[in-house]
């Protein structure tokens, strides 16, 4: 199958971003992608593992707090083309990401042979990473917005590292890709309060929040909020190595310039948050899914 293209996630932004996201609805360990061999559009031939356990209720969450962007890691895929491709996209997207935040690392794939699929092509994944452990993301494929596919590995980088700003920008607990999954999510949550802080909602979000309505009958409650405080104490879903980075940085006054809050700009202190404006808060009862699915004999 086709395992990187313009249309739907991209193998890269499932492992690096959706599946860490399930970690607020699943008590139990995270599905898995082990990806075997890549595939592009148009032929694909990519081939994936996909683990999951079963999962028999949905947590219900309560993320409001976007905190400051902390770093960026990104994935940069090519395959039957030339590796130096990955180079120039790499120092393109530093190029403009450089002067707002330091701590930026981009991780290289090059595949070929029998692991590159059947067709030619590269892709960009950039994911944001906040104080409280959030994560936003984009992903840029080359050709995606050319007919004829000739895009410069230049443009590619530019225009990836600028679309990952704009979505910061927007603000939020999750970027606009992942909203739809969440709203979902929420509603199949237990009969509890559910309430997540997003940016500017999509069109897609609002058609799952009509069609949510019409099978479910749930109703979400929207608040356009301005205010994004957050307790002094360090999240839990945190890590102990982050926590020790967040330390470090505290200590270190210099190393405040690599924290830019959701609109971009260059922060104090990673325990510091200014307003968030144009977020919106929504919550909800869910129905209480439950998975009632028994072993076939």
């Amino acid at each position: 199958g086709i395992t990187n293209d313009s249309q739907d996630f991209t193998v890269d932004v499932l492992r690096h971003v959706t599946l860490p996201l399930l970690k607020h609805f699943i008590d139990c360990n995270l599905p898995t992608i082990e990806v075997k061999t890549r595939g592009c559009a148009p032929k694909g031939g990519g081939s994936v593992i996909f683990t999951c356990p079963v999962v028999k209720s949905i947590l219900p969450i309560y993320n409001i707090h976007t905190g400051k962007v902390r770093r960026v890691r990104g994935t940069i895929f090519c395959a039957k083309i030339s590796p130096t491709i990955i180079t120039r996209v790499i120092d393109s997207v530093k190029s403009v990401l450089g002067g707002i935040i330091s701590d930026v690392y981009i991780e290289s794939d090059h595949t070929k042979g029998k692991e590159s699929g059947l067709s030619a092509g590269y892709s960009v994944c950039l994911v944001a990473e906040s104080t409280t452990g959030n994560k936003l993301s984009i992903e840029r494929t080359a050709g995606q917005f050319a007919d004829n596919g000739a895009e410069l590995p230049e443009s590619i980088g530019q225009d990836a590292a600028l679309m990952l700003l704009d979505e910061i920008s927007i603000g939020g607990v999750v970027d606009r890709s992942h909203q739809s999954l969440v709203l979902l999510l929420m509603a199949l949550g237990p009969e509890d309060v559910c309430k997540v802080r997003f940016g500017e909602l999509t069109k897609k979000s609002i058609e799952i929040l009509r069609l949510l309505k019409d099978a479910y009958g749930i109703v979400f409650k929207i608040k356009v909020d301005t205010e994004d405080t957050i307790p002094n104490d360090v999240p839990d879903e945190i890590s102990d190595e982050d926590s020790q980075n967040m330390d470090d940085e505290n200590n270190n006054p210099d190393s405040s310039n690599n924290l830019i809050d959701g609109h971009g700009n260059v922060g104090v202190n990673s325990r510091k948050y200014t307003n968030e404006k144009n977020t919106v808060l929504l919550s909800c009862l869910g129905i209480g899914y439950i998975n009632m699915s028994r072993r076939i004999r």
